[in-house]
């Protein structure tokens, strides 16, 4: 359900990215909890955000994930705590808008997670165990709005609040 080329095989080259494909940039992300549900981020598409429900046969846009375009060090994660969760850091180049990004409807839509300047990698691991913590531990390597100090950063409730671990 992509533009195809002539070989009818290969995504055609204006519908990815600049001079880079895709899927080795860590875009491209199977769903924990559903079988055969799959997303895939391009770094520059009519909609940048996709979403399989039958094991990557078909594609749906998801025209108002709100995702930035141009993001070619970018990184997706699925949550595999909570269903439908995913976070995405935009990575150290590109893209105009810059940051942490956050869905918590299943990739249809994304909100910018205030607070933090840049983001070039996520991590979502085991939650603290603490109560009134999520059920996850997001970590992010990069820069809050409010310290320019480049760092790794942890939210054991789901994003709220940041704390410098290294």
């Amino acid at each position: 359900s992509f533009p195809l080329n002539s070989d009818g095989m290969t995504i055609e080259s204006t519908f990815t990215s600049f001079y880079q494909p895709e899927l080795p940039l860590h875009l491209l992300r199977a769903d924990p909890f559903t079988a055969d549900k799959f997303y895939l981020k391009f770094t520059s598409a009519p909609a940048s955000f996709y979403i399989s429900t039958d094991g990557g046969q078909t594609w749906q846009p998801q025209t108002k994930a709100g995702l930035p375009d141009q993001s070619w060090t970018s990184q997706l994660m699925v949550n595999s705590k909570v269903k439908n969760d995913l976070w995405f850091a935009t990575g150290f180049q590109g893209s105009a808008q810059i940051g942490l990004f956050h869905s918590t409807d299943g990739g249809q839509t994304f909100q910018q997670v205030s607070g933090i300047a840049r983001a070039t990698a996520v991590v979502v691991g085991a939650g603290s165990g603490q109560t009134g913590d999520a059920a996850y531990t997001v970590y992010f390597y990069g820069q809050l709005s409010s310290d320019p100090a480049w760092g790794v950063f942890r939210s054991t409730n789901g994003g709220t609040i940041w704390d410098r671990i290294a």
